[in-house]
């Protein structure tokens, strides 16, 4: 009976498995929900997800079949909520807003593959910051001009947006996608080295430089 399936709290509507990947950004996210969502409004989703762009945690849902945009990005902001919270005395310690952390770690997921090189671009990414040399990230840039990075030109590296790291010091004013735990974690405990430069490789091979020089040299070598 209807009265029952309330009080039970099941509405009589299928749910669907949902998997946002850590790194996702919001121009994707309706690639990510198949058929089947009977009240999603798919641009709405966007532009609530690039509201909250950095704090919806990604992970894999149950969603039922009914919900809106509004109740996918509630759920999903709740869940970031709870995951975050394992991160307030590490931030307290190290005098860092939450929205740095996520800003960050929202970088580190576009520009590095693993846990292990997350933390040595974060301590790369840290070190730019203290000495004034701006991050020079394309993830920024991709996130602005929805071009990759193959795809940029001169003009987005030049240009006065405040995605682009190449001419702003600091951070962007808003994460660039939303990030999972191990970079989130990555931040907070960033690996300290003598490099300042890194890239990678087609494979998917992190490569590493302590001066500009052999920077290119990498560059020359492996892109």
């Amino acid at each position: 009976m209807v009265a029952d399936r309330t009080v039970r709290g099941d509405r009589g509507f299928a749910t669907i498995k949902v998997t946002i990947p850590e790194g996702a950004a919001s121009y994707d996210f309706p690639t990510y929900f198949p058929e089947g969502f009977i009240s999603l409004d798919r641009l709405e989703l966007v532009r609530l997800a690039k509201k909250n762009e950095g704090y919806l945690f990604p992970d894999t849902y149950l969603f039922s079949s009914d919900m809106t945009a509004d109740d996918i990005v509630n759920q999903m902001h709740d869940t970031f909520e709870q995951k975050i919270a394992q991160f307030d005395a590490e931030m307290k310690k190290q005098n860092m807003s939450e929205s740095d952390l996520v800003t960050m770690a929202s970088i580190l997921e576009a520009e590095a593959n693993d846990d292990s090189s997350r933390r040595i671009v974060a301590g790369i990414l840290e070190k730019r910051i203290a000495i004034g040399m701006p991050l020079q990230v394309d993830a920024t840039l991709r996130y602005a001009t929805g071009r990759a990075t193959a795809q940029l030109r001169v003009s987005d590296l030049t240009s006065n947006s405040p995605f682009n790291t190449y001419v702003h010091l600091g951070l962007p004013p808003t994460p660039i996608s939303d990030p999972g735990v191990g970079a989130l974690d990555a931040v907070v405990h960033p690996v300290k080295t003598n490099y300042l430069f890194f890239l990678t490789d087609s494979k998917g091979v992190m490569h590493y430089a302590t001066t500009l020089a052999q920077h290119n040299a990498n560059k020359a070598k492996y892109l």
